[in-house]
């Protein structure tokens, strides 16, 4: 332990501090990601009796705003085990497209939804950047938009909606 003299000014590691934040704010993103990506294949086999039978009601009123036009070409971000992307086939008579990181959760909504739905493996901001403009009708993220960069999810979304 360094002792001071009363008046003597700790010294300071301003760009050691600096460099340890910048490593930690760049490293972050792709940490968590993996976080979260591991998290949701790790129980995606209970994910639908724990949280999509709490939230269906909330995710039915959601849609029931939207009201989507038949025959749309929608998209579900963060799709997690399909119960957005089938409820968007039902009211479309279209083939939505579910996207979602974890493989874990798009096994389930492959098994249950992919006979209406297709499904992608992707990161919703990745999976964004590469549809051309206005090729979307509706997009939805029910309780996803979070887990990735919000605002650039936004800006990605306008683009592509028609």
């Amino acid at each position: 332990m360094q002792v001071r003299s009363h008046g003597e000014r700790p010294r300071r590691h301003w760009p050691a501090l600096i460099v340890r934040m910048a490593r930690l704010f760049l490293r972050q993103p792709a940490e968590s990601g993996d976080l979260v990506r591991d998290s949701y294949d790790r129980i995606a086999g209970q994910y639908d009796q724990v949280w999509t039978s709490h939230m269906r009601d909330l995710s039915v009123d959601m849609l029931d705003r939207l009201v989507p036009p038949g025959r749309a070409r929608c998209i579900d971000l963060g799709c997690g085990t399909g119960f957005i992307t089938s409820v968007l086939a039902e009211r479309t008579a279209g083939r939505p497209v579910g996207v979602d990181a974890s493989s874990g959760m798009l096994a389930g909504a492959r098994r249950r939804h992919g006979a209406t739905c297709d499904f992608v493996h992707a990161d919703m901001l990745k999976y964004l950047q590469s549809r051309k403009p206005r090729t979307a009708d509706v997009i939805t993220c029910g309780w996803s938009l979070g887990y990735s960069r919000p605002l650039a999810v936004v800006r990605e979304v306008s683009r592509v909606l028609a």
